[in-house]
């Protein structure tokens, strides 16, 4: 879009990447691209939104779900079940089949999975495009590097970044040690990755730079806390990655890149995270 173009809007072009990359794993492959791409957003765009406090906006906005997720079960999803019955294949809607789920148990994990891995991938690459086209230090040394000191950068800046700021998790068990008193089996507490991600006793020195070698230093797998951990950490946390490395190596390349309209930052207090909005990339 951007060769092509001249300018695209980067939030437009991360999305339809990461639909492509989790349609693929999903196994939604049998309608047109471009209309699926315009039905996930409503429906994902639906199932992030808080509606204000009365009726009739809460009525609106479960109207809103229950059509865009209508649509996109009938458009989508439907004629991917209809084929991987006929013919399975090695993606997710053929092992749903395989195990006996339910049409409602499959649109249930497709937005599950879109939710995870497509909003939150398109909020990363227009965050790491942003850090990269603003300090040609980091690019050079983005586009200089083998695989893992392209995926280490790219696990600094999500430190640094979180896309979710803060998980909910409740105790299995009593926890002692954390504060005067015992923490109870049964509470939920927030967690601030963001601020555990920037905690010099946790990540090592200079936790406000981007250090590739950080990892290696504090002897991580340089994670983190940014997908999460244990039993509720991320499953696509390496999809997420490799996808935004490999679409930010062809990217950063291009001639002339650059950040013609820096994003507007939104909070979304539906998911404890930020959302990039309104960036123009432009190249000669």
């Amino acid at each position: 879009m951007v060769l092509t173009l001249g300018k695209g809007q980067l939030e437009d072009i991360s999305f339809q990447l990461a639909v492509e990359v989790v349609g693929e794993i999903l196994g939604i492959t049998e309608s047109d691209q471009q209309g699926k791409i315009r039905r996930i957003y409503n429906v994902l765009n639906a199932s992030i939104s808080k509606a204000k406090n009365t009726l009739l906006s809460k009525f609106w906005l479960n109207f809103r779900r229950v059509v865009h997720t209508g649509i996109f079960f009938w458009y989508d999803v439907r004629p991917a079940i209809k084929a991987r019955k006929l013919q399975p294949k090695d993606d997710a809607i053929s092992t749903y089949l395989q195990e006996g789920y339910s049409n409602t148990a499959i649109i249930i994990e497709c937005l599950t999975y879109g939710s995870a891995g497509m909003l939150t991938t398109r909020e990363f690459i227009i965050m790491c495009s942003w850090y990269m086209l603003e300090d040609e230090n980091l690019r050079a040394q983005f586009l200089a590097g083998d695989d893992k000191t392209q995926l280490a950068i790219l696990m600094e800046i999500l430190r640094l970044e979180p896309i979710a700021n803060k998980v909910l998790r409740k105790l299995d068990e009593p926890v002692e040690g954390l504060s005067e008193q015992t923490l109870p089996a049964g509470e939920k507490y927030d967690i601030d990755i963001r601020n555990i991600n920037i905690d010099e006793n946790f990540v090592g020195e200079c936790p406000f730079a981007i250090d590739p070698e950080r990892a290696t230093k504090q002897k991580d797998t340089g994670r983190f806390y940014s997908f999460g951990d244990g039993p509720h950490g991320c499953p696509g946390w390496q999809v997420a990655l490799h996808e935004t490395r490999i679409f930010l190596t062809h990217f950063l390349a291009v001639p002339g890149i650059r950040m013609e309209r820096e994003p507007d930052i939104i909070w979304n207090d539906m998911v404890h995270g930020y959302e990039l909005r309104n960036a123009i990339v432009a190249c000669d």
